[in-house]
């Protein structure tokens, strides 16, 4: 069997690509940036679906991996350590980070909901709670906590039966997809039926299906296929020039369904490394870069509190050059992130994996 020690490199570069794509539009749709209109209008216009959709493909990779983890976890509580010593460092870091803020009055902190965040409880990621935190990514924390969580249950402890447990899963993405589909319109912190946000419900979605590509991955000869390089090529273009377009450069008017099929497409091409975008991301490169994705995501947060307080209010700044903000801005995300990661992601996770 395949292990996640063995790297798919360019699978890599996707989960940061991603990530940056979500940075841009938080700052682009949230932050101090859309107080001078345009360009900065239309480019929020624009990026409306980018954040719903790259969280969508991040939990897809997530489930694909997480598939592989759940085969090789010895016990529950084993799992859950791992988990937690994993995602809370940066989770508490930014919430530290936050606190420091709010003493200089450059942010708000709500103890009592930063408390929850710390217990990975948030609105959108468990509805265990009525209201939201300004520590707003906590919820891709908090939602793929319980999410792994509950597929180990399904896998190890649910079903003893391998094939039941599949078959069940394939039935919740159905169900969890259907559900974040048929609820347009409704913001991502709604919750559906007094249980379920409508976050929660795409993640699940999203999760399962990435756990059923690595099973039929696993299971079947599809790991083995010789592609066509050529046709394979041309798919991995296509697709991805629509991606990015849709994410980007166009407001996406088309359903749903269609970019998480056609991503998927992507991911078992890249999985397959058939055409040549796939084979020239497959490099140790990207992996280097790919390990700061996380710390990057969660601290986008610290970022924006920075940016609006004090990198968007240089206006003179902001007026010569808004595409050299954005780019700045990114920048500064991104570095905040690596800082992050070097400092407090991996010593700590090092220093707690003696635990295990």
């Amino acid at each position: 069997m395949k292990t996640v020690s063995s790297r798919w490199y360019n699978i890599d570069f996707l989960r940061i690509l991603f990530v940056i794509i979500i940075v841009y539009y938080h700052f682009i749709g949230a932050s101090y940036a859309t107080s001078y209109g345009e360009p900065f209008t239309t480019l929020c216009y624009n990026s409306r679906s980018s954040g719903g959709i790259c969280n969508s493909a991040l939990f897809m990779m997530s489930g694909f991996f997480l598939y592989y983890s759940i085969l090789k976890a010895d016990s529950f509580l084993a799992f859950v350590k791992h988990k937690v010593f994993r995602i809370w460092p940066c989770l508490a870091f930014l919430i530290f980070c936050i606190a420091v803020c709010s003493v200089f009055d450059i942010a708000k902190f709500d103890i009592g909901q930063n408390f929850l965040n710390l217990c990975f409880i948030h609105k959108n990621g468990s509805a265990l709670t009525t209201k939201l935190s300004n520590a707003n990514v906590s919820w891709f924390v908090c939602t793929l906590f319980w999410l792994s969580l509950f597929f180990f249950c399904i896998f190890k402890i649910a079903f003893k039966n391998y094939q039941g447990a599949l078959f069940f899963i394939s039935l919740l993405c159905w169900i969890t997809l259907s559900i974040y589909i048929n609820n347009p319109g409704r913001e991502a912190f709604t919750v559906l039926y007094g249980m379920l946000s409508k976050s929660m419900a795409g993640a699940m979605a999203c999760t399962s299906a990435g756990i059923l590509i690595a099973a039929i991955f696993e299971k079947t000869n599809i790991k083995n296929m010789k592609l066509n390089f050529y046709i394979a090529s041309i798919c991995e273009i296509l697709i991805t020039f629509y991606i990015v377009r849709v994410l980007i450069f166009v407001r996406f008017k088309e359903q749903y369904i269609t970019i998480i099929i056609l991503f998927s497409i992507l991911f078992i091409l890249f999985l397959l490394r058939g055409g040549v975008i796939s084979k020239l991301l497959d490099n140790k490169y990207f992996s280097f870069i790919g390990k700061y994705a996380y710390s990057i995501y969660v601290m986008q947060n610290f970022s924006f509190i920075l940016f609006d307080n004090f990198l968007w209010k240089l206006k003179v700044l902001v007026t010569f050059s808004p595409y050299l903000m954005i780019c700045i801005s990114l920048l500064v995300s991104i570095l905040i992130g690596v800082v992050t990661y070097h400092f407090i992601e991996r010593p700590v996770a090092k220093y707690l994996k003696r635990f295990e």
